[in-house]
């Protein structure tokens, strides 16, 4: 066997703790890495296919602002770049299958034109007449479904039957909420709503130019967009997550590549002596750069290989809860890129091997003699990196001021704990041993003279370690704002003694609502208008409340809107915005914004603004007067009912339930109803959390890394203490006593008592 090889085992055997702590992190980094990495290509390529097949190989998608009926809907714009255009529109609709409630879309669509562009392909039965329907194949063979079959959906409105007419191709518009699609003739379909356009343009034609002359034609009257634009906007609202967890991920590796750092420099500076003794046998500089490197390319190939294997495998489980936060279960497949993953491996390889080539060079570059000294002498701090440090966080902060961008708040953090660490660290850490030498004058001798050695080192793991935490606590008191946040807006929306709203969570009926206001025991029934729009370039969910003195209360309470906007919201043709809202739309209070449908289009003043996690704080508030004055559809996602005093909870749910009598609606107490709503956020906030124990999991692993070689550089040390009357680390007063006094008994000594 080599000497090469014989030196190389030997280390793994004498120190596998401390190689496997930093193989593990370097394993944490690249499995968080990986796992982001796949959940994002999936995730993307999944709602971009879905939009693809939808398209129906349209140019541009126009969507209505206002509510149109969708049998007479037309898109009133020509253009000699546009060769066709027609409508469907979709809504989510639900049906009940073996007992369980299963989500679909509804799909109102021109078969005849769907069919010229690809859109579809009926495979069997024929075109739907009036009350009849087609399914795609995928819920034939999910739903055991047949021709001639009656399948009831239920919408907001009520209960809807349809009779099977036949079945379509798995593709095109049949993949509409990944193939879980009921398809309707547009000329059958009652009620309003906002209805889609394809535009299909010419061959050869400038999308982007045609889109702009559209949007200039309109003047907002419909918002023009490519045929992926709606699930890009979709995905960019869990952007911020995904960047949050890549930023977990890297940061995990750089302390893996510290921790490597860090032990390879230790294993150099115990086989200095040996690579000397090689220099003198023949060994040149190429060879001993190859000997370092190969432990960091060892330590840095298991982490990089078992965290990839890892890395896939937890995406799976990632995957799932991106897929039921988004649908309840779209089912979104899983892409792996072996390309991505191995270049994510590899470069994980890389940077570990990248940052002990310094390390490497040094113990190349050292003489004979001083290999064969006993140290390698005090690696101090500089003036000029202490200066370099300050003149980098100042710039740093500089930049965080005038530009506001948050990339710019962590490298002014990070360059200023460097910059107070070499002024403040080595000073303060000599206070602090001060202390512990009165009390354990060896131990305090033994760790000061371990850290003087080595005070840059000390520093780098320091500042690390002191990031990690300040980020992770951080990340908590972000977390526990966004929870506090989310509590605070389920509390101001569901309120009272009993919640009246459909299993499936779409809204309920204006019928339902009547029912429940006249249901026995019933004091007040509070319903939650809803309405989705747009304002600019935001969708926005528009709110209506009862602004009575409950109401009132709880907005001020749980919404923070202040008694005067209220007041002041009471009048007609007023509205409170989100602060989100006056931010994206350069908007201010006192401007005015246009809302409304059909011919019912009305100005409404802005009297003041709120802060709220509700539509990803894009929303606005109100009156129910106002509300009901402006809009001829919309939802009531639920009814907050306060019973009489004479009325317990029970029979108030009894009465509720044989008035109402529909087995889609529910009627639950306040707080079952606020718990579930909060099952939501905690599905991503228990993500986070998640990051942040494999983050403080690495800091730890640095930190017993570095314990455990300081124990072993202090052997000796640590052996005189115990020698003198140690118990454990902490030394007595007593002992430290004797210790001081040089006072030792034979037995102590580890000699043979001589009888007196």
């Amino acid at each position: 066997m080599r000497w090469k090889a014989i030196l190389f085992q030997k280390d793994w055997v004498q120190n596998r703790t401390r190689n496997c702590l930093s193989a593990i992190s370097v394993l944490l980094g690249v499995a968080v890495i990986i796992a982001t990495t796949i959940t994002i290509s999936s995730t993307k390529n999944a709602f971009l296919q879905m939009a693809d097949s939808q398209s129906s190989g349209a140019g541009l998608i126009a969507t209505s602002v206002c509510d149109q009926k969708i049998q007479t809907a037309s898109f009133d714009y020509q253009n000699d770049s546009i060769s066709d255009a027609f409508p469907f529109f979709s809504r989510d609709c639900y049906f009940e299958n073996g007992g369980t409630y299963h989500t679909l879309t509804e799909m109102t669509v021109d078969f005849s034109k769907e069919i010229e562009y690809g859109g579809t392909s009926l495979l069997s039965g024929s075109l739907p007449k009036n009350g009849e329907c087609v399914l795609p194949e995928a819920m034939k063979t999910a739903y055991r479904l047949h021709q001639g079959d009656t399948i009831t959906i239920r919408t907001e409105s009520g209960s809807t039957a349809y009779k099977i007419s036949g079945f379509a191709a798995n593709a095109g518009i049949c993949e509409a909420n990944f193939g879980k699609c009921i398809l309707i003739d547009y000329r059958n379909a009652p009620g309003s709503g906002l209805v889609t356009y394809k535009l299909m343009l010419k061959q050869g034609t400038d999308s982007k130019a045609v889109k702009m002359a559209v949007q200039n034609a309109l003047k907002g009257k419909d918002t023009v967009d490519y045929p992926a634009g709606q699930s890009e906007q979709m995905l960019n609202e869990v952007d911020l997550l995904f960047g949050t967890m890549m930023g977990f991920g890297f940061l995990t590796l750089l302390l893996g590549a510290f921790l490597i750092n860090v032990t390879v420099s230790e294993y150099i500076r115990k086989m200095r002596g040996k690579i000397s003794t090689l220099k003198v046998l023949g060994a040149v500089k190429g060879d001993i750069v190859k000997l370092v490197l190969s432990k960091s390319f060892s330590i840095g190939l298991a982490g990089a290989f078992l965290g990839a294997a890892a890395g896939v495998g937890g995406s799976f489980g990632l995957i799932r809860l991106v897929d039921r936060s988004f649908s309840g279960g779209m089912d979104i497949q899983p892409v792996i890129k072996w390309s991505v993953i191995f270049a994510v491996t590899a470069g994980a390889l890389f940077f570990c091997l990248l940052v002990t080539v310094p390390a490497a060079l040094r113990a190349a570059n050292e003489t004979i003699m001083d290999g064969f000294q006993q140290f390698a002498g005090v690696s101090s701090v500089s003036i000029t990196r202490i200066v370099i440090a300050g003149i980098l966080a100042a710039v740093m902060t500089a930049a965080r001021i005038f530009t506001g961008q948050w990339i710019f708040t962590f490298a002014a953090i990070i360059a200023g704990i460097y910059f107070i660490a070499l002024i403040a660290f080595i000073p303060c850490t000599r206070l602090i041993l001060r202390l512990i030498s009165r009390i354990s004058p060896f131990n305090g001798f033994t760790v000061k003279n371990n850290l003087m050695k080595q005070p840059r080192k000390a520093i780098n793991l320091a500042v690390l370690f002191s990031f990690v935490i300040a980020m992770s606590v951080g990340m908590i008191l972000i977390v526990n704002e966004i929870a506090d946040s989310t509590d605070r807006l389920e509390k101001g929306e569901y309120f009272g003694n009993a919640v009246v709203s459909t299993v499936t969570g779409q809204g309920v009926s204006p019928d339902i609502l009547s029912k429940v206001r006249t249901a026995d025991g019933v004091d007040k029934a509070y319903p939650l208008y809803e309405k989705e729009l747009n304002v600019g370039d935001d969708d926005v969910q528009v709110k209506g409340f009862c602004l009575d003195d409950t109401n009132k209360d709880r907005l001020i309470r749980y919404w923070g809107i202040d008694t005067a906007s209220l007041q002041k919201l009471s009048a007609s043709d007023t509205i409170l915005v989100s602060e989100k809202i006056l931010d994206d739309e350069k908007l201010k209070v006192g401007d005015f914004i246009t809302v409304g449908s059909g011919t019912n289009v009305r100005a409404l003043k802005i009297i003041g603004s709120y802060s709220t996690m509700s539509n990803d704080g894009k929303s606005c508030v109100v009156s129910a007067t106002n509300f009901l004055h402006t809009f001829q559809n919309y939802s009531i996602r639920a009814v907050n009912v306060f019973k009489k005093d004479s009325t317990g909870f029970d029979t108030l749910k009894t009465n509720l339930t044989n008035s109402i009598h529909d087995k889609f609606v529910q009627v639950d107490s306040t707080a079952d109803v606020q718990k579930a709503a909060q099952k939501q956020y905690d599905q991503f906030l228990m993500l986070i959390y998640c990051m942040i124990v494999v983050l403080v999991a690495a800091s730890t692993l640095m930190l017993v890394n570095s314990i455990s070689m300081n124990r072993k550089n202090s052997q000796t040390a640590l052996s005189i203490t115990k020698l003198l009357g140690a118990t454990g680390l902490i030394l007595s007063p007593r002992a430290a006593l004797k210790g001081s006094s040089m006072e030792f008994s034979a037995q102590q000594l580890g000699s043979p008592q001589v009888p007196p």
